[in-house]
């Protein structure tokens, strides 16, 4: 009996020739389909979704959301059955979804998740959300940069007295990882960030051992993350404005792209080339970077919140 949760129904999700037992729960923007059968995770599963729902909002507070149908949400007991179901739900893409140890996805407009232990937060499933949220509520494809920019910036809260709070501030995942990219060398300019995807990250780095390759993604992670809270923080956010202006224009279908990338079908906006492209017209025309002092300004951000941790090793 949360005010949350609209309803709840015994369930199946069936598997192939299996079919797991599960719970259906209706909240006001989603509806979740769960294995799981830990009170806390089933209190508190709902509530987070609904908050970061509206918290999402903050990415274009002059419109109104405008989704027509509730988000889907699978979320599993564990890796195997998430497993299970992802090999029939999504065959295309299994090959990558099994190489995952700890995560989530949004596939066809739907979230796919497991919970990884108790202690373990949701903020997978959080930035996934956020991107399910895109696809729902947004007249144009964002290009890959602003997605995850906004996504790693939307996805860390935390619980306390008062209930649920967001902040890119709890973050502690991505500042460890700015600190020990910066110790190690490893940079990316604001031009690499607005010009990639995380699939060519991936695809540059396969050729290294697995620890050089997650230093080098989860860097790029925490870089995109450095550069959303940049642009709303900075000198007081002189750069929040157009960086918001390009989730609002997206948001109406209205954002300055040229016509040859506006006119892209569906499956052009999904490679790397049009994110390239695409990130980078956008970066240029809203946030119009004249000379190498924004570059200088978004390195120093970078080094000012890495030097904000502090890392100890057992």
């Amino acid at each position: 009996n949360l005010p949350t949760v609209t309803s709840v129904q015994k369930h199946t999700i069936p598997v192939g020739e299996i079919e797991y037992a599960a719970l259906k729960i209706e909240t006001s923007h989603y509806i979740i389909y769960t294995t799981v059968t830990d009170r806390l995770i089933l209190r508190r599963l709902p509530m987070l979704l609904e908050s970061a729902w509206q918290n999402f909002h903050s990415f274009t507070p002059d419109t109104r959301p405008r989704q027509s149908a509730k988000g889907q949400v699978y979320y599993f007991n564990t890796r195997q059955q998430w497993l299970d179901f992802s090999r029939s739900f999504a065959p295309e893409s299994f090959h990558i979804f099994e190489q995952v140890r700890s995560g989530a996805y949004c596939h066809n407009r739907t979230c796919v998740a497991w919970q990884i232990s108790r202690q373990a937060d949701f903020s997978v499933l959080t930035h996934e959300a956020w991107h399910q949220y895109c696809d729902l509520n947004f007249n144009q494809t964002i290009p890959s940069w602003l997605a995850e920019s906004s996504a790693v910036y939307l996805e860390a809260y935390k619980w306390d007295a008062q209930g649920l709070s967001f902040s890119p501030r709890y973050n502690l995942n991505r500042l460890a990882a700015l600190k020990l990219s910066i110790n190690a060398g490893v940079h990316f300019s604001i031009e690499q960030l607005t010009g990639s995807d995380p699939g060519a990250i991936i695809t540059k780095n396969m050729n290294l051992t697995n620890d050089q390759s997650d230093m080098i993604i989860s860097a790029y992670y925490a870089r995109l993350y450095a550069l959303a809270r940049f642009f709303f923080e900075f000198e007081y956010g002189i750069y929040r404005k157009p960086y918001l202006n390009i989730f609002t224009d997206l948001y109406n279908g209205s954002a300055k792209l040229p016509q040859n990338l506006q006119n892209a079908n569906m499956q052009e906006q999904k490679t790397r080339l049009w994110n390239m492209h695409a990130g980078q017209h956008l970066y240029n025309s809203y946030l119009k970077p004249t000379n190498q002092l924004i570059e200088q300004q978004y390195q120093a951000f970078c080094r000012s919140l890495a030097s904000s941790v502090k890392i100890t090793h057992n």
